[in-house]
């Protein structure tokens, strides 16, 4: 996600969702995904 959000301009209030296969994802995934994801 950060290097989506250093090569384009998004909102401040844009709202920004993945989709993952959950039968497929580990939780250490989901994790990373959450912190690069949690508006800093």
């Amino acid at each position: 996600m950060r290097m989506l959000r250093d090569a384009f301009a998004f909102s401040p209030d844009a709202e920004v969702s993945i989709e993952v296969d959950p039968r497929k994802v580990e939780a250490d995934t989901v994790a990373v995904l959450v912190l690069e994801l949690t508006p800093s």
